[in-house]
């Protein structure tokens, strides 16, 4: 018994004290990076920083191209990471050999709009080029200036949309330079009614007649839209473009709406 009160950390293998620091959070980990020379090392150890949420870490982003096997980063709501700072870490090809985050197959940026964040379009790092992205999840503020960069990400796959606002030429004009993605997915995006051109007095030469039956049928072609309308497909128009860009994507939406014009 003596012999058990004696023990401590020092004397579990580093195997299980690694197995013990994997549940810590990032703030934690630097922390116990402090407590003396052999946490420090295992605290560096790679397996630690192949996942990492930056949600809630307020600090600066730095010295990520040291963790070389990290291939999931989150980056929402997070204070103080600009598109200078990403696009340092972007995987890109030098002299010898890739630079940068060379195995990161998973990006999320976001910043959601709360009190104290301010737009930083970090998303524009984007523009570095990325190699080896596969995945890449746009939300909030982040969401128009990553999608102005996305088409420089070649190994793209998968793309996420949420919590923002959209129009459908939006979309289509990114969806045309990123022919090799295989699923699309949009969360609580409200996207914004086709802006149909005015009709000026005098233009079109059909007799009422014909005008009454276009009339008759766009309002018959509109209320069928209107019955498909829902949270799976809330416009049609949309799919219908993005099934002919990208004919072997996977398009989801998840609690989408359409903006309702004042008009």
């Amino acid at each position: 018994m003596d012999e058990f009160k004696a023990c401590d950390l020092d004397y579990f293998p580093e195997n299980i004290l690694i197995d013990v620091l994997a549940y810590l959070s990032v703030r934690e980990l630097v922390r116990a990076g402090r407590v003396c020379k052999r946490w420090k090392r295992l605290v560096k150890d790679q397996r630690l920083w192949r996942f990492v949420d930056l949600t809630a870490w307020k600090g600066h982003l730095q010295s990520l191209t040291s963790w070389e096997r990290l291939s999931r980063l989150e980056l929402r709501d997070t204070f103080r990471v600009t598109a200078n700072g990403l696009r340092s870490c972007a995987a890109k090809s030098g002299v010898c050999e890739v630079e940068g985050l060379s195995r990161l197959k998973f990006l999320e940026i976001g910043i959601t709009g709360r009190q104290g964040y301010q737009l930083q379009m970090a998303s524009l790092g984007l523009g570095a080029g990325w190699l080896g992205l596969e995945e890449l999840s746009l939300g909030g503020k982040e969401v128009g200036p990553g999608l102005l960069c996305a088409s420089r990400l070649k190994d793209l796959k998968g793309l996420c949309l949420w919590a923002c606002t959209l129009s459908e030429m939006q979309v289509v004009r990114s969806c045309r330079m990123l022919r090799g993605l295989s699923r699309m997915e949009f969360l609580d995006v409200t996207f914004q009614p086709k802006q149909c051109p005015p009709v000026l007095e005098g233009e079109g030469g059909g007799s009422g007649e014909e005008e009454n039956n276009e009339d008759a049928a766009g309002a018959e072609n509109s209320n069928d839209e209107n019955n498909t309308v829902d949270m799976n497909n809330p416009i049609p128009s949309l799919r219908r473009s993005l099934a002919v860009l990208l004919p072997s994507c996977t398009l989801v939406f998840t609690n989408c709406s359409v903006q309702i014009s004042a008009d």
